[in-house]
């Protein structure tokens, strides 16, 4: 059996590589098990297309065997306050069910305006002192400083002045001797895997789920172009 993950971002070479598995095997009881999430598909990168899952049954003709379409719906590394904050927030509904179902520390949500930083800065600076900055870690929608009134930027200004800051760019990517003893900053892409004590995801607001609905719109014509 071949097991593919992350198959709503395969590209064409992968695909070729795959066929090419399938072809040398020649074997009538082979398998292929795709893992994917169709909500996290990468459409605007050059060459990802999730149409290799949804149309697998086209593309495999190799396979002998029936499809069989599963749905995964408990997570087993996503906790329960995540989970809630996802179901609540951006399905609607209960969408994704945790694997453990223990209680954890409360996420603490604030409604303010991110450009002026002054209205929650006491309540940050205990928060990283009750965990520590080496054991903090910052969310944010951008790093990129595209103008001195940016959010971005004021919250960087505030944090340096406090603590020594690493920002993640392609530069510094891998070097891990950079974050040692430093707020890590990244965006919202990038925070995949990452695990720490105190975890600020600031700037996120209706903005981020108008955005990725235009884009599913968006995504949805180009799908139609494609297809005539």
């Amino acid at each position: 059996m071949l097991i593919l993950d992350e198959v709503q971002d395969m590209k064409m070479l992968y695909y070729q590589l795959i066929k090419k598995v399938l072809k040398d095997f020649n074997n009538d009881n082979i398998s292929i098990c795709l893992f994917d999430d169709r909500k996290q598909t990468l459409n605007k990168y050059p060459g990802l297309d999730c149409r290799y899952l949804t149309m697998a049954n086209s593309l495999f003709i190799e396979l002998k065997k029936p499809w069989l379409k599963l749905k995964l719906l408990v997570s087993f590394r996503v906790p329960k306050n995540v989970c809630n904050f996802l179901n609540n927030s951006f399905y609607k509904k209960d969408f994704i069910y945790p694997y453990d179902l223990k209680n954890e520390e409360k996420i603490d949500y604030i409604i303010f305006d991110p450009f002026v930083i002054y209205l929650i800065k006491n309540l940050i600076l205990e928060e990283i002192e009750k965990y520590g900055h080496e054991n903090t870690f910052v969310s944010m929608n951008s790093t990129k400083v595209q103008n001195e009134n940016n959010s971005f930027n004021k919250f960087f200004n505030f944090l340096s002045n406090e603590y020594h800051i690493y920002i993640k760019d392609d530069k510094t990517r891998g070097d891990k001797s950079l974050k040692h003893n430093k707020i890590n900053i990244t965006t919202f892409c990038s925070t995949k895997g990452r695990e720490t004590d105190l975890v600020i995801v600031y700037g996120f607001d209706d903005y981020w789920f108008s955005r990725a609905k235009n884009s599913k719109e968006a995504d949805d014509v180009r799908d139609k172009l494609i297809s005539q």
